[in-house]
């Protein structure tokens, strides 16, 4: 499973502070989208671990300055095979007073297979849900951050109903880059 640099997930893409699945919800990943996949440089690595709960993976990204751990749980929307992640701990948490400010929160990917090997992992970008939002006007709660940043608020159950539920493809970054299997 390929995975892409921490600025995209943190610019673009849609943040919730509540789970996008239900624990009944998620799947088991094929044993061919475990393992460590090269991203755009040869310093940046992404490793897909099974854990020992059931139908929860770990995700760590690895580049030369950085490690980040997330959390990945895997579910479908129809025929898109989805994945939610969620930081394992916050960075920074240092005991500042500024580490108590800090929130973990939940981002929406679509995973596509491109090929023996290769795989992409695309975002879901907030323009085409705050577009979903201003249109159905479905009732879902949000507040807007800086930077013009959409941050969904919503229990999970209302996300399913009326976002997960009326999700497009098109809704995700695309193109987005193919990462590869280290060997």
């Amino acid at each position: 499973l390929a995975f892409v640099s921490i600025a995209a997930l943190s610019t673009g893409c849609v943040k919730s502070v509540h789970p996008f699945y239900e624990p009944k919800d998620l799947v088991s990943v094929e044993a061919e989208h475990l393992g460590a996949w090269s991203g755009r440089s040869e310093n940046e690595t992404w490793t897909l671990k099974k854990t020992d709960s059931e139908k929860t993976y770990a995700l760590t990204y690895r580049n030369q300055d950085t490690e980040t751990e997330f959390e990945a749980h895997f579910f479908k929307s129809g025929e898109l095979l989805l994945v939610d992640l969620a930081p394992k701990r916050t960075e920074g948490l240092d005991g500042s007073p500024a580490s108590a400010h800090q929130v973990p929160v939940h981002t929406l990917s679509l995973v596509r297979t491109a090929g023996k090997d290769r795989v992409s992992y695309a975002p879901l970008m907030q323009m085409h849900v705050r577009a979903h939002l201003q249109e159905k006007n479905p009732g879902i709660s949000f507040s807007d951050l800086p930077h013009d940043e959409l941050l969904l608020t919503a229990p999970t159950d209302r996300l399913k109903k009326d976002l997960i539920a009326n999700l497009k493809e098109i809704w995700f970054c695309d193109p987005f880059p193919v990462l590869t299997r280290k060997k």
